[in-house]
């Protein structure tokens, strides 16, 4: 497999997690999930298991956006219009309207910034692992400081429900760039 596939594999079990998770009541997918989960898991406390969850959004983030590092540093290859315009799309199908992608966010003591500046700095945030999920509130909070400049640092609130918005679209970029 291409490393630069990567992303595209990442999105693509992603959203057969997604599609899984939400048809998990019909029958047939009870019925794989029953078989699934009985191969691997001997408690049957955890046959409830939630496949969308904090850990898988983590993983996502790393395989969307920490692991393509290279094709993020390399500005003149993304199209950060576009990719913006990914996410406000799947933003708005969900129902939440917005027009700037850094809308999705809570900042704390941080100023906003644009999607190219937003990637970078959950890059940063993810690969260092300067992450942590309020489970009370069901956000993430993302923190990245500049070591050269302690002036320059950012910390934003999303919920697990915004991040996905914003998984979902980088991952259409990706596939729609890769084809």
């Amino acid at each position: 497999m291409e490393s630069d596939n990567i992303p595209r594999y990442c999105f693509l079990i992603g959203q057969f997690i997604i599609q899984f998770e939400n048809n998990k009541d019909q029958e047939h997918y009870k019925e794989v999930n029953k078989k699934f989960l009985d191969s691997i898991i001997a408690d049957p406390k955890l046959n409830n298991f939630p496949y969308i969850n904090p850990r898988l959004i983590l993983m996502l983030c790393y395989g969307l956006i920490v692991f393509p590092k290279d094709y993020w540093q390399q500005i003149s290859k993304i199209d950060y219009n576009s990719l913006s315009k990914e996410i406000i799309q799947k933003s708005n199908e969900r129902g939440k309207q917005i027009y700037d992608v850094e809308k999705l966010f809570d900042y704390i003591n941080s100023k906003n910034c644009d999607t190219e500046c937003l990637i970078r700095r959950l890059r940063n945030s993810i690969a260092h692992a300067r992450v942590q999920y309020d489970e009370k509130l069901n956000q993430f909070v993302f923190k990245d400081e500049n070591q050269r400049n302690k002036n320059d640092f950012f910390e934003a609130r999303i919920t697990i429900s915004n991040l996905s918005i914003i998984l979902t679209g980088i991952g259409k970029y990706f596939s729609n760039v890769q084809k």
